[in-house]
């Protein structure tokens, strides 16, 4: 069972525009990169997030996905949440299988929630919405802020989190997020964790500063199937 954890350091952030739900139809679609020209098209109210990759529904998180598998540099790029996405609606029968990926760039939720995340990564070590976070020597001093995962079934083999399989590395400030109760994690050998299953800052690049939590709660629940677990 997963413990309740609140850190209540309270940061401010920044809300933009967002409209209503939009859920997955089983097509990618490639989503726009915010420039100082089409900002006002996608209904920023601010330049904030001109060069971050907009996501304003399901079928765009799935077209950045697609995009980091052709490029693995991809996975650095910065993207912002635009909407609440919701990928399976019914999570007792998904429909849409979501596959993690790595990523290692800033994430701004903007107050957004995805659920009806469906992860089963069979031999595969991670699972979560992104297979592991900060691996790479560019990720001093960069955020994941103002999102929420709910209702959402995560498995993986070795280590499973809300978020991400493993947080990698220093130099995160994951602030204002939730993983709320109708979240499940579970690995058949490894690690389980709210946000994170596994958290190992061996992976250092000289990295300012070490990973930081402020005003995050979550309440799901997660277990691991080996008697060998973590």
């Amino acid at each position: 069972m997963l413990a309740i954890l609140m850190v209540v350091t309270a940061l401010p952030m920044t809300v933009l525009t967002a409209s209503a739900v939009d859920s997955y139809n089983g097509v990618p679609v490639r989503p726009l990169k915010i420039t100082n020209s089409n900002y006002d098209e996608l209904g920023l109210k601010e330049k904030n997030f001109v060069g971050y990759y907009a996501i304003r529904n399901a079928s765009e998180l799935y077209g950045f996905a697609e995009m980091v598998a052709e490029n693995p540099k991809v996975d650095e790029e910065n993207i912002v949440i635009l909407n609440d996405i919701v990928i399976n609606k019914d999570m007792s029968n998904p429909e849409y299988k979501w596959v993690p990926f790595s990523f290692s760039g800033n994430l701004e939720g903007n107050g957004c929630t995805v659920s009806g995340i469906w992860v089963d990564t069979g031999s595969f070590g991670y699972g979560g919405l992104f297979s592991t976070v900060g691996y790479s020597s560019l990720t001093d001093n960069r955020t994941i802020s103002g999102l929420t995962i709910a209702n959402s079934k995560i498995k993986s083999n070795y280590a499973a989190g809300a978020f991400a399989g493993a947080l990698l590395g220093q130099g995160y400030t994951v602030s204002n997020c939730r993983v709320e109760s109708d979240v499940t994690v579970e690995t058949r050998v490894g690690y389980v964790g709210g946000f994170f299953g596994e958290i190992n800052s061996s992976y250092m690049y000289n990295f300012t500063r070490l990973n930081r939590f402020e005003n995050c709660v979550m309440s799901g629940t997660g277990k691991s199937t080996s008697s060998g677990s973590h």
